[in-house]
């Protein structure tokens, strides 16, 4: 009717809160996204890119729901270069905590979008961080030391002092989580203990968390993730090397297993 369903060059999605509720899986709402974008190229055939908001955890949902519904917006913007997806839970929500404040909360979602589109679309360049930092790895680093790799510049914490907050291990053995910094694009965990070969590592960040975050060096917070798996390079490189080899004569320079 507008005569512009040729015209669309970018589409904008914030959507998932009553996935979470219902207990969407991540794969079946991986499918579901699949279906509906196929059905937009049809119908929109000039556009170039999505825009993903990332659901946000601070809502009135099930936490958990919540984020395999976020795992599975991050997942979807790794896998087609044409999407691209955008932290959200450290700006302001409403007092219903479903949805946001203007300032700080809808007026922010346009500042960053805005950004990404003058780039993509438009091709005005800028020298800021503009894309929110996706975790690109996760390993063990030494025995008791899981290091976090993001795409980003560098990595600050948004409100300095005390610990940082909102990071969560699973199937590790009992090991908890001691301390957390920030060296470059990397974030370190360091552990009670040994958290075996299975181990895997969830950032579920919200607004509630005091501001005690991580981000970009524009503000811009890390993305969700959800049951990252930890690479256990240190078994791994024991177990590639001949028992025949392993002797106390053998010195390697820098030290393996303390190199970050």
């Amino acid at each position: 009717l507008t005569g512009l369903q040729n015209n669309v060059r970018a589409i904008i999605w914030s959507q998932g809160e009553t996935d979470g509720l219902h207990g969407t899986s991540t794969s079946t709402y991986i499918n579901e996204f699949d279906t509906l974008e196929k059905t937009w190229k049809q119908d929109f055939q000039g556009f170039k890119k999505i825009y993903i908001f990332q659901t946000k955890s601070e809502t009135v949902y099930p936490l958990y729901g919540l984020m395999a519904i976020e795992e599975a917006q991050r997942q979807v913007a790794v896998a087609d270069t044409n999407i691209e997806i955008m932290s959200t839970y450290g700006l302001n929500s409403d007092a219903g905590g479903l949805h946001f404040d203007y300032t700080g909360g809808y007026e922010e979602f346009g500042n960053r979008i805005f950004s990404l589109i003058a780039r993509d679309i438009y091709g005005i360049a800028t020298t800021l961080e503009i894309d929110a930092p996706m975790i690109t790895g996760a390993y063990l680093s030494d025995s008791t030391t899981i290091t976090v790799t993001e795409k980003a510049d560098s990595l600050w914490q948004h409100a300095p002092g005390g610990q940082i907050q909102g990071y969560q291990i699973t199937n590790a053995m009992g090991a908890t989580i001691d301390s957390i910094s920030l060296k470059k694009n990397k974030i370190i965990f360091n552990l009670s203990n040994y958290p075996g070969s299975a181990a895997t590592i969830s950032n579920i960040t919200n607004f509630k968390d005091s501001g005690n975050w991580v981000t970009n060096t524009n503000n811009i917070e890390v993305l969700c993730f959800y049951k990252y798996p930890v690479a256990d390079s240190i078994n791994l490189l024991v177990t590639s090397v001949s028992p025949h080899y392993l002797t106390d004569d053998i010195k390697a320079y820098p030290n393996p297993f303390h190199s970050n």
